[in-house]
């Protein structure tokens, strides 16, 4: 629900713009959002270690670019 309010809030913020250009900073918001979605409902009982070694190595550069 959060992913899809965000890619709503991008889509009238690029409309009121009236660019073409998409803006990288709401595209990897939203990755972001996406990540952090999965890591909430990640069942760790039920995930292999390099499944979990993968997500927490996609965080930190994500975030770093949003900032």
């Amino acid at each position: 629900m959060i992913i899809a309010l965000e890619f709503k809030k991008s889509l009238l913020v690029m409309a009121e713009r009236r660019d073409s250009v998409v803006q990288i900073r709401s595209v990897v918001m939203i990755a972001l959002l996406a990540i952090c979605r999965k890591v909430i409902i990640l069942d760790l009982a039920e995930t292999d270690a390099m499944h979990t070694l993968a997500l927490a190595a996609a965080i930190p550069p994500s975030a770093s670019s949003t900032g």
